[in-house]
């Protein structure tokens, strides 16, 4: 009798090791680790969805990141993983044609809670949450896109208000399709009606269309990163162009859908009083305690770092060409704030 109750525990604590009896391990993202999703122009070097994995993280959030593209390639125990997993977040690298067939029947049967941010990977012909086959590229990378909220109360969108300036840079869009949502609450579209936020509940068809996925477990469309542009040969990747605005109702879904909540997924209202005023010939940066600045492209790139010493700088603009930039501006004790400004 002792001994069998000795192989007993001995095989559940296997069971455990091997994640299929655990609990919720928190956040896991899928990614591909392939050199061409390394982010050179913008100097990081780091895989571009793994960057997106450090924003996550930088909110508190436990994530795993996984280079497991193809899910029919993963183990029983693998697969298991994903389904103790808090939320699963497919990053916007991987090809859509890892979504077709058997695979996009192995994810739509996942009951785990599961973010998309790869809008590809959603037409008819891949996952089937959406009714069309077609999606496009804005490769402008002046782009600011501005969004229409339209569940204005739900806890995601507290203080936000719409519409709000959604994205900065160049995009990937899915066209009119929200009408062919029959069971998913559309929460965001663009100002001509194109979805960018969407929420799918477990068991019910995502659309009216014809062979519509039934995933089994909650679904959120939530991205629309683009790397359809090559620069000197390197690819200019934007994953993750959200405003401050779509940021944090980002982080907050991500806290919805996981259960997981941090000090910092909802809007913190007592912020860094940053103010950046501008004009055609200079950037005027002013906040309590100030004593650096960095400018950087809306693709990430450093243009520019200044040590200040006073509470307020003024920037030249001189050498700069029109765009986007980001200005992040660091006060004594540590604390950042961002600005996106326009330059025409």
């Amino acid at each position: 009798m002792k001994k069998t109750l000795q192989l007993f525990i001995l095989i559940v604590l296997c069971l455990y090791s091997t994640g299929i009896y655990s609990q919720s391990t928190g956040i896991i993202y899928i990614y591909n680790d392939s050199e061409s999703l390394i982010n050179v122009y913008a100097g990081t070097n780091i895989n571009a969805d793994l960057e997106v994995v450090d924003r996550i993280k930088s909110y508190g959030y436990e994530v795993t990141a996984i280079s497991l593209p193809v899910i029919s390639d993963w183990t029983t125990e693998q697969q298991a993983q994903l389904e103790n997993a808090a939320l699963v977040i497919i990053g916007r690298g991987i090809s859509s044609s890892n979504f077709t067939g058997a695979n996009a029947d192995l994810w739509n049967n996942l009951e785990v809670p599961v973010i998309c941010t790869n809008l590809w990977a959603l037409r008819s012909d891949k996952m089937g949450w959406f009714n069309t086959t077609t999606a496009s590229h804005d490769n402008t990378q002046e782009a600011v896109l501005e969004a229409t909220i339209l569940e204005t109360s739900d806890v995601v969108f507290e203080g936000i208000n719409t519409p709000v300036a959604w994205w900065s840079g160049q995009y990937d869009i899915l066209p009119d399709v929200a009408a062919d949502i029959c069971s998913g609450t559309v929460m965001a579209t663009t100002s001509y009606g194109f979805p960018l936020f969407v929420r799918f509940p477990a068991n019910q068809a995502c659309h009216n269309g014809s062979s519509p996925a039934t995933p089994k477990g909650e679904r959120v469309f939530f991205g629309i990163g683009n790397d359809n542009i090559r620069i000197d040969g390197m690819t200019v990747f934007n994953y993750y162009g959200y405003t401050d605005e779509a940021h944090n109702i980002f982080m907050r879904e991500i806290g919805r859908l996981s259960g997981i909540t941090t000090s910092t997924n909802y809007v913190n209202k007592d912020k860094t009083d940053l103010k950046v005023f501008y004009n055609s010939r200079e950037i005027t940066v002013s906040m309590k305690g100030l004593t650096k600045i960095n400018i950087f492209s809306i693709v990430g790139q450093l243009q520019e770092s200044i040590t200040v010493k006073s509470d307020q700088e003024i920037i030249s603009l001189s050498q700069y060409n029109s765009g986007v930039f980001v200005i992040v501006a660091y006060d004594k004790d540590g604390k950042k704030a961002t600005e996106k400004v326009m330059i025409q």
